[in-house]
């Protein structure tokens, strides 16, 4: 979150850590730096260019057997969470302060914890650290939400299909495909979700609440907002957001809140627009697998 460091996964199993390097003109020639202007364009030649960032390698992360598919910064940027696709080491938290990347004893690092193993019964693909580092949220192909405190790495809640948000996946036939001229994808929607390699959870600026993925209700793809308050699927800050045709598979909230008033409505009387009266909201958006992507 300070903007020094960026992360990097891969099928190769590893995590990559990068660190921002200042980089003169003199230095940028030979090296494998892209150096673009304002407009995006290749601008190598032209030293007048000052759209230069170099990245510099300065650790390898190795814990994980399988491909890795989520990972996420957690808030005092002292950890960092990633998640794969090996049911061995679905979760691992990489202790990341500042004494451990400025180690000069190895490139490498190793696992300060792994969790979910035996807890998520399939590949996780989603991870999100909650705003004031108090939990962590993973999504896996169970499919279940987990929520894991942060003082112990415990596990807190565990969502699954008893929740109801993730519906009833249903593999009976008696939908002819033929007859309707639809793949049995398009009718049964529900399915996609396990076809996807990222379940991207999210939560909201003040961690009230949080978008899960993935999830669908009656044979339809949506996005379940959990409330914060008990981990329930009801309730104040609970939703289940319907609209789109295929499995939701991203979610990102705006990080900032916006105010409103009451204009045009009667409610507050006089009061409407009083910063007293204003209400207080945010934005998230979801991307789901046909590339369609909806604000709420």
């Amino acid at each position: 979150h300070n903007g020094i460091y960026l992360a990097s996964a891969g099928d190769d199993a590893h995590v990559c850590i990068y660190e921002h390097k200042p980089v003169s003109a003199a230095s940028m020639y030979g090296t494998n730096l892209l150096n673009l202007d304002g407009n995006g364009d290749n601008n190598a030649d032209n030293n007048k260019s000052k759209a230069v960032e170099n990245w510099q390698r300065i650790k390898i992360l190795r814990g994980h057997n399988l491909d890795v598919v989520g990972l996420a910064f957690a808030p005092t940027d002292t950890f960092l969470a990633s998640c794969s696709l090996d049911r061995d080491t679905p979760i691992v938290i990489w202790n990341i302060d500042a004494t451990s990347l400025a180690s000069t004893n190895s490139m490498v690092l190793r696992p300060h914890k792994v969790i979910g193993k035996d807890v998520h019964q399939s590949a996780v693909k989603g991870i999100a650290w909650d705003p004031v580092y108090s939990y962590l949220v993973s999504s896996g192909d169970d499919p279940a939400i987990c929520v894991w405190n942060t003082e112990d790495w415990s596990l807190v809640k565990k969502l699954g299909v008893e929740s109801g948000i993730f519906g009833a996946v249903g593999t009976s036939e008696a939908e002819n495909e033929k007859n309707s001229g639809q793949s049995f994808y398009d009718l049964h929607p529900e399915l996609t979700a396990q076809l996807s390699l990222f379940r991207r959870v999210s939560f909201a600026p003040d961690g009230s609440h949080l978008c899960c993925t993935n999830a669908n209700m009656s044979g339809k793809p949506i996005a379940a907002m959990i409330s914060r308050n008990g981990w329930c699927v009801s309730g104040d800050g609970a939703a289940n957001l319907v609209g789109h045709k295929q499995a939701i598979v991203s979610s990102r909230h705006c990080s900032a809140f916006f105010s409103f008033g009451n204009a045009g409505s009667n409610e507050n009387g006089n009061n409407n627009g009083k910063a007293s009266n204003l209400k207080y909201g945010t934005l998230v958006a979801c991307g789901d697998k046909r590339g369609f992507l909806s604000v709420w």
